[in-house]
C-alpha cells in the first residue's frame, strides 16, 4: 500500500486530464485528494481521510500553480528575447 502512496496523484490527475479533456491546477489537486482520502482510509479514520484531502489536495493545487507560472514566465521572457548577444 504504502509503495503506491507516491505515484497515486499522479495517476489520477491524468486520470482527470482524460476525464476533463484540460491540464489545469484542480487536476492536481483532485488527485492530491485521491492520495489523502485513500491514506485515511488505509488508517481507518474519517478525520484523517478528510484532513489528508484538504492537505494534500492544497500542496498538490499549490505547487502545479507554481510550478506553471514559473513555466510561463520563462517561456515568455524566451520567446521574447529574439537574439542575446554574449
Amino acid at each position: 500500500m504504502r509503495a503506491c502512496m507516491p505515484a497515486e496523484p499522479d495517476a489520477c490527475g491524468c486520470v482527470q486530464e482524460v476525464t476533463r479533456n484540460r491540464v489545469d491546477v484542480p487536476n492536481a489537486m483532485i488527485g492530491g485528494c485521491a492520495a489523502g482520502l485513500t491514506l485515511g482510509m488505509y488508517r481507518k479514520s474519517m478525520a484523517s481521510a478528510a484532513l489528508g484531502c484538504l492537505a494534500m489536495g492544497t500542496a498538490a493545487g499549490v505547487t502545479d500553480a507554481y510550478v506553471t507560472a514559473v513555466a510561463d514566465t520563462i517561456r515568455a521572457a524566451l520567446s521574447s528575447t529574439a537574439h542575446v548577444d554574449l
